[in-house]
């Protein structure tokens, strides 16, 4: 299907569909077979641990402290907030809310979503949060700066996670080939799909980093147990709670895939109307 797409490029769009039809393609196969599809995968099916992402940049504070609030209720391992408001106290001022929230046990980290132009711009942003107890730091800088990403590793204060962005496993290859990231975070979209997204795990196992990829816990939770290098399921209330009629659920932070033939995901109707 790539190939087909060679001329209008595999990115993008042309990533999207592979992924729809390669995802399809899985779980017939494992309904065929009349297993789980983590068990067709050829693994048992652990839980795994779950962290959760907050705070888009339009939310108050005090509607952050509540979405926090929500999450960890959840018993979630660790918990991401945004950043990259155009003034760095805004940061500061939300990354400390979520903290006092988090506290000792669980971990915390920031997302920037691409917000920095430059290294010393992304630098400069790190040092506002030096004090505080930050695991890693999420796409300080666009995608496509992966020399960039390098440089910046090495000077951050903080561990360093990106690939999300990155299509096709060539994306990833070229991310961990350089050495340029601490956590690897592939998104099975962009991947490609699930065939692709075993490809781009073991070229992250082969760099022995630690692989957290990027949202949709519903369908991770049947591949990332493959992975000897599995490090969290990420979480998006905004995103998942209300989708789904049946789907994985967290139970004390941890979250395992359903024990029913293939990935065994069903939207909610109403979803579903209202995509129609």
């Amino acid at each position: 299907m790539a190939r087909r797409l060679s001329f209008v490029g595999p990115e993008g769009v042309g990533a999207f569909a592979m992924a729809a039809v390669d995802i399809a393609c899985w779980d017939l196969a494992a309904q065929a077979h009349k297993v789980p599809l983590y068990r067709l995968l050829g693994h048992e099916g652990r839980p795994l641990p779950v962290y959760g992402t907050v705070g888009l940049l339009s939310l108050s504070l005090d509607e952050l402290r509540q979405q926090t609030s929500k999450v960890l209720e959840k018993g979630v391992h660790g918990v991401k907030v945004m950043i990259g408001h155009p003034d760095p106290r805004q940061d500061l001022e939300r990354v400390r809310a979520v903290a006092s929230l988090v506290g000792a046990t669980r971990r915390l980290m920031i997302d920037a979503n691409c917000a920095f132009r430059t290294v010393s711009d992304a630098i400069d942003r790190m040092a506002v949060l030096r004090e505080l107890p930050v695991y890693w730091i999420e796409e300080p800088l666009q995608p496509h700066q992966i020399e960039d990403l390098g440089q910046f590793r090495r000077r951050a204060p903080f561990k360093t996670a990106a690939g999300e962005s990155l299509y096709l496993p060539q994306g990833i290859g070229r991310l961990v080939e350089r050495g340029v990231v601490d956590i690897a975070q592939p998104d099975i979209l962009r991947m490609g799909g699930i065939t692709p997204m075993l490809r781009a795990f073991g070229l992250i196992e082969a760099k022995n980093l630690p692989v957290a990829p990027h949202h949709f816990p519903e369908l991770m939770t049947s591949l990332l147990g493959v992975s000897p290098n599995a490090l969290y399921i990420e979480y998006l209330p905004y995103f998942v709670d209300g989708m789904f009629e049946r789907a994985p659920v967290i139970d004390r932070g941890m979250i395992r895939p359903l024990d029913v033939p293939g990935h065994g995901i069903r939207f909610h109707p109403d979803v579903l109307k209202t995509a129609q």
